[in-house]
This record gives structure tokens, sequence and C-alpha cells, in this order.
């Protein structure tokens, strides 16, 4: 198991647009903009790990006996890249990002 930061443009394809379109949620994730001029244009963020998943985390590590995902669990931010979304229209462009254990 491991920890996996992801972005994803946010389209029609996406998974959450369904609960979007039912009303279930506001407008899913954040423009690429915003996300540039809060990391000074680094096409890479930062994320704050919630507590509640890193107990989750480190619950998997224990019951996997992965020392590498225990040490992860005690982490409190994971960096995403998002420069495979340079060449996007930063302006128009809705992204979606966090972080998994798969």
């Amino acid at each position: 198991m491991r920890l996996v930061g992801y972005a994803d443009v946010f389209t029609p394809e996406h998974p959450l647009f369904y609960s979007y379109l039912a009303g279930h949620k506001k407008t899913p994730g954040r423009l690429l903009a915003d996300v540039l001029e809060e990391t000074g244009g680094e096409y890479e963020v930062d994320i704050v790990l919630p507590d509640r998943f890193l107990a989750d985390v480190a619950r998997a590590a224990t019951e996997a006996g992965d020392s590498r995902l225990a040490a992860a669990a005690k982490v409190r931010t994971f960096r995403v890249s998002l420069e495979h979304l340079n060449g996007y229209d930063p302006n128009t462009t809705r992204i979606v990002y966090g972080v998994r254990l798969e």
C-alpha cells in the first residue's frame, strides 16, 4: 500500500460530475489559476492531510506491517504534482486533486 497523489481535470467524464449534476454538491474542485496563484506559479500543491485520513493510513500500516506506510502516516502534508496540467488554460480549467491510499 502507498499514498498516491492525483490531480484531474474536472470534466463531464469525471466521477464527481454526476453528483454535481444531481445537485448534491457544490462545483467540485478549484480553478487551476487560483491554485497556481497560491503556489506562486508552481505546478505542484501541498495538501494538509486530515487527522482521520492519517489515522486510517496508520491503521492500514499496522495491519499490513508496513513500516514505510507507518512513516507516511506521520507526515502532515503531501505534495501533489500538477505538471501534467501544464498547457491547460488556467482561467477555464477546473481541477480536482487529493491523496488516496492504494
